[in-house]
C-alpha cells in the first residue's frame, strides 16, 4: 500500500496524470488540476513555477499549463506539414500527426475533393451530407450522403442529378450505386442515340426493340440496326451494304449478325482480327485457341482462347503477356477479363509510370498515396502531384 502510495506522489510530481496528453474536450475543460494546453489541444497539468511540472516538462507562464518541448516541437512540425493542408494531420498525438479538431479536416484538401471534414477517432472523415455533396464524386457518380464515415449513394435524388444519369441512365440508387430503373432516364442518354441503349433493363440500358437500333448512330456507321439479346446487330444484308464501314472498310457482307469483308468466315477481317474463323450455324465463330491467338485482340487484350463462340482471357498468361498488362497493369483473368487484381502488376505498368496509377483497386490501376503521383511523369509535365481520393492524380 505505501508502494502505491510512493508511485502516485511520483506521477503527479512528474506532472503525469490519468488524462494528461489527451485531447481537450470540445469545451476546454479538462477536469482537476489540468488545464487545456491550445497549441497541442491537449490536456496538460496547471502550475505556477517550472518545478510545478517535473523535470521533462516546462510550465507555460501566461496560460499556466504544463507543456512538453519535445510535444511543442513535433506539434510545429505537424502544424507546418504537406499532411496538415492536405489531410488534415496538424497535430501531434501517440507519436503520429493527426487531426484533432474539425477545423484540421475542414481546411484541408481532402475536405473539398472527398468530403472528409470532420475529425473521427484521429481522422478525417465524411460526417454530413453537405460535406460530400461538394465533391466531384458527388457530381460525378451520386456519391453525395455521409454514410458511416464515406461518401455514398443513399438515396435516388443523389443519381438524378450525376453525370452519370445524364450520361448513361443510372439516375436511380440501387444498394449503394446508381442504376438505370426506368426507360425514361435511359431514352434521354447519348448512349440510347449513338448505340440503341434506351431501355432499362436488370439496372443496365439496353435495346430491346428494333427502332431503338435503327435510329441510333451505330447503324448508319456499323450496320448494327436490329435489336437481338440485348445488342444492336445486323439481320439484314442491307444493314451492312449500306453501312459507313461498308464503303470504307470492305464490310459489306453479313454472316449471321456480323458485317465481315468476304463472305467467307476464314479469310475475312472476323478471322483476322477477332478470331472468328468458323461456320458454324451460318455465324462466324471462334472455335479454336490458335485462331484466337492469331489475333491483334490476344496481343493486345489477351483475347487469346475460344470459349462460346469468341474470343477471352481464361487463364493468366492470357493476359500477362498482352499489351493490357504491360500498359495498364491488367494481369489476371477473371471472369474473362484482364483486369488488375496486384499492386505489384500496377506498379511495373506504365500506367504507374506515366500517371501515378500504381495499386490494384476494383479491377484497375489507380493512385492510392501522394507518392504514386509526386514520383509520375504526369507530376514532373503536367503538375498533377497530388492524390486527392479519386482515380486520377490532381494538382495540388
Amino acid at each position: 500500500m505505501r508502494f502505491l502510495l510512493l508511485l502516485s506522489l511520483s506521477l503527479l510530481a512528474f506532472g503525469c496524470s490519468k488524462k494528461e496528453g489527451k485531447p481537450c474536450p470540445e469545451d476546454g475543460n479538462c477536469g482537476e488540476n489540468l488545464g487545456c494546453d491550445r497549441l497541442s489541444n491537449t490536456c496538460q497539468s496547471l502550475c505556477v513555477k517550472p518545478s510545478d511540472c517535473g523535470k521533462l516538462l516546462s510550465c507555460e507562464p501566461i496560460k499556466g499549463v504544463c507543456f512538453s518541448p519535445h510535444l511543442l516541437k513535433k506539434m510545429i512540425e505537424c502544424k507546418e506539414s504537406k499532411g496538415c493542408k492536405e489531410k488534415g494531420l496538424c497535430s501531434y498525438l501517440n507519436g503520429e500527426c493527426k487531426p484533432t479538431k474539425d477545423e484540421h479536416c475542414s481546411e484541408s484538401k481532402h475536405c473539398k475533393t472527398s468530403g472528409s471534414c470532420s475529425a473521427v477517432d484521429g481522422e478525417c472523415k465524411p460526417t454530413k451530407d453537405e460535406h460530400c455533396a461538394k465533391t466531384k464524386w458527388c457530381k460525378h457518380s451520386g456519391d453525395c450522403s455521409a454514410v458511416d464515415g464515406e461518401c455514398k449513394v443513399a438515396k435516388d435524388e443523389d443519381c438524378s442529378e450525376s453525370d452519370w444519369c445524364k450520361n448513361q441512365g443510372n439516375c436511380s440508387a440501387v444498394d449503394g450505386i446508381c442504376k438505370p430503373t426506368k426507360d425514361e432516364d435511359c431514352a434521354k442518354t447519348d448512349s440510347c442515340k449513338d448505340f440503341g441503349k434506351c431501355s432499362a433493363v436488370d439496372g443496365i440500358c439496353k435495346p430491346t426493340k428494333d427502332e431503338h437500333c435503327s435510329e441510333s448512330g451505330w447503324c448508319k456507321i456499323d450496320g448494327d440496326c436490329s435489336a437481338v439479346d440485348g445488342e444492336c446487330k445486323p439481320t439484314k444484308d442491307e444493314h451492312c451494304s449500306e453501312s459507313e464501314q461498308c464503303k470504307e472498310d470492305g464490310k459489306c457482307f453479313r454472316i449471321g449478325n456480323r458485317c465481315n469483308d468476304t463472305k467467307d468466315c476464314d479469310i475475312g477481317s472476323l478471322c483476322v482480327r477477332r478470331g472468328l474463323c468458323s461456320t458454324v450455324e451460318g455465324e462466324c465463330k471462334a472455335t479454336k485457341d490458335e485462331d484466337c491467338a492469331k489475333t491483334d485482340s490476344c496481343k493486345n487484350d489477351g483475347k487469346c482462347s475460344a470459349v462460346d463462340g469468341i474470343c477471352k482471357p481464361t487463364k493468366d498468361e492470357d493476359c500477362s503477356e498482352s499489351f493490357v498488362c504491360k500498359y495498364s497493369g491488367e494481369c489476371s483473368a477473371v471472369d474473362g477479363f484482364c483486369i488488375a487484381t496486384k499492386d505489384e502488376d500496377c506498379s511495373e505498368s506504365l500506367v504507374c509510370k506515366r500517371s501515378g496509377c500504381c495499386s490494384a483497386v476494383r479491377g484497375i490501376c489507380k493512385p492510392t498515396k501522394d507518392e504514386h503521383c509526386s514520383e509520375s511523369e504526369q507530376c514532373k509535365y503536367s503538375g498533377d502531384c497530388s492524390y486527392d481520393g479519386g482515380y486520377f492524380c490532381v494538382k495540388e
